[in-house]
C-alpha cells in the first residue's frame, strides 16, 4: 500500500515491533501509533519517510537513542515522543528540523546537556523536555525563540541562572519546577544566582570573546568584504545580461528549498508580511534569480490547511 498518505491506529492494544517495511510506504506524511504496547526500538527505515508532516508515536514503550538519521525529515512540523523509555543525549540531528512547530521528548530517560543547536529551530511553537535526566544550564540560545508559546523544561537536573529573553520572560513556574539548582527570575520564586557565578561567568565569556571569537569575526569580515566586492561584480554583470533577455516566467512550479524561501522573506520576518488568514501568514520574498514571490506558511494545526496545502 505504497501510496498511502495517513495511518492511525492509536489507542488500540498492538504490540511487538514496528515492522521495517513501514519505510516503504514512501508517499506517506502523517503517521500516528501513538497509546499502544509497541516496543523494541524504532525501525531506521521510518526516519527515511523524507514526506512526514506529522509523528506521533507517544505512549508506546520503545528503547533505544534518537539517531541522526532523523535529520532527514525536512518537512516534518509535528514530532510527539513522550512516555518512551529513549535515553542517551538528545541529538544535535534535531537542529536540522526548521519546519518543526511542535516537539514534544518529556517522559524518557534522555541525559546529558541540553544542545544549544535546539534554538536553531526558529519555527517551534511548543517544546517540552520534561521529566528526563537533563543537566547542567538551560542554553541562552532559547532566547532566539521567537514563535514559542510553551516551553516545559520541569523535573529534569537543570542548574544555573535562568536565561533572559521573551519565551523566560513568560514561562510559568511549572515549566521550570523540580530542577535542583537554578536561579534568578525572582518573580517565579527561584533564588537569585550567587554573585560569583555572574562574575566568573561573565569573565571567562570575555576570555572566550578575546582569544577566539574577536579573531575569528575579523576574518570573517575580511571575507565578506571580498565576496560582496565579488558579488556585486556579478550581479551587475547578469543584470546587464538578463535585461536583453525575457523577463521570468511567472507559472514557474520548480521545487525551492526552505532555506531559500527563508532568506527570501528574512527568515519570514514580520517586516515582510503581506497578511494574515485563518489557516496561516503570507511573506513577500526575492528567489536569487531576482523573482518576487508571496510565501504562504500554513498552521498545519488548523483543520482544513492540508487541503489548502493541496489546493
Amino acid at each position: 500500500m505504497k501510496n498511502l498518505a495517513g495511518i492511525s491506529i492509536a489507542d488500540n492494544e498492538f504490540s511487538g515491533q514496528i515492522p521495517d517495511s513501514l519505510g516503504n510506504i514512501s508517499r506517506l506524511q502523517k503517521l500516528d501509533i501513538s497509546v499502544n504496547k509497541l516496543s523494541s526500538s524504532i525501525p531506521l527505515s521510518l526516519w527515511s519517510l523524507t514526506g512526514l508532516i506529522a509523528l506521533d508515536l507517544s505512549q508506546n514503550i520503545f528503547e533505544g537513542l534518537l539517531p541522526p538519521q532523523m535529520a532527514k525529515l525536512k518537512a516534518i512540523g509535528y514530532i510527539d515522543l513522550r512516555s518512551y523509555r529513549l535515553s542517551g543525549n538528545i541529538s544535535i540531528a534535531l537542529r536540522e528540523l526548521q519546519s518543526i512547530t511542535y516537539l514534544d521528548l518529556s517522559n524518557n530517560s534522555f541525559h546529558g546537556q541540553i544542545p544549544q543547536q535546539l534554538g536553531r529551530l526558529f519555527n517551534v511553537e511548543y517544546l517540552n523536555l520534561s521529566h528526563n535526566f537533563l543537566s547542567c544550564v538551560i542554553p541562552k540560545s532559547f532566547s532566539n525563540l521567537s514563535y514559542i508559546y510553551s516551553l516545559d523544561l520541569s523535573f529534569n537536573m537543570l542548574e544555573g541562572e535562568i536565561p533572559e529573553g521573551k519565551v523566560f520572560s513568560n514561562v510559568s513556574i511549572t515549566s521550570l519546577m523540580g530542577n535542583r539548582a537554578l536561579c534568578g527570575v525572582p518573580q517565579l520564586k527561584f533564588p537569585p544566582c550567587p554573585a560569583n557565578m555572574i562574575t566568573t561567568s561573565t569573565s571567562s565569556a570575555k576570555l572566550r570573546l578575546i582569544k577566539f571569537v574577536l579573531p575569528s569575526v575579523a576574518s570573517v569580515l575580511v571575507f565578506l568584504a571580498c565576496f560582496s566586492l565579488f558579488v556585486k561584480f556579478f550581479m551587475r554583470k547578469k543584470a546587464k545580461a538578463s535585461s536583453q533577455e525575457e523577463p521570468p516566467c511567472l507559472n514557474y512550479h520548480g521545487w525551492i528549498p526552505y532555506f531559500e524561501l527563508a532568506r527570501a522573506t528574512d527568515n519570514f520576518s514580520e517586516d515582510n508580511l503581506l497578511g494574515r488568514g485563518s489557516i496561516g501568514k503570507v511573506y513577500k520574498g526575492s528567489l536569487e534569480d531576482g523573482l518576487f514571490v508571496a510565501v504562504k506558511v500554513l498552521n498545519l494545526q488548523v483543520e482544513g490547511a492540508s487541503r489548502s496545502f493541496d489546493a
